[in-house]
């Protein structure tokens, strides 16, 4: 359900090489769930962030968000962040310093 989806083998490896048990885990780029469920699984906390809502079904089911753990201590929060109405180009013009790339790059057909 997810195009991106890789082995838990590769999370695996480097939550275990990373980290120690009890510490946190953190994925800014959570996808279907894969790294928050493996860190579970090697006793590690995790944190994960995910712009497309589409995506949340995939993840809950993943990590089994969506059953009781009666016999767990695992805790599932699901925050959404509120829509962002600043205008950033407008923000962009209060900076200090605003870059421009003075050399134009030449395309050969």
């Amino acid at each position: 359900s997810h195009i991106a989806m890789f082995p838990e083998e590769l999370p695996k490896r480097l939550i275990k090489m990373f980290s120690f048990y009890g510490e946190n885990v953190l994925d800014p780029f959570l996808g279907s769930g894969t790294t928050c469920l493996v860190a579970r699984s090697l006793g590690r906390n995790s944190c994960g962030y995910e712009i497309n809502p589409e995506f949340i079904p995939a993840i809950k089911q993943k990590i089994g968000a969506d059953k009781d753990n009666l016999f767990d201590d695992a805790r599932f929060d699901i925050v959404v962040q509120e829509p962002i109405s600043k205008d950033f180009s407008e923000e962009i013009k209060k900076l200090p310093y605003i870059f421009t790339d003075t050399h134009k790059l030449k395309i050969w057909l």
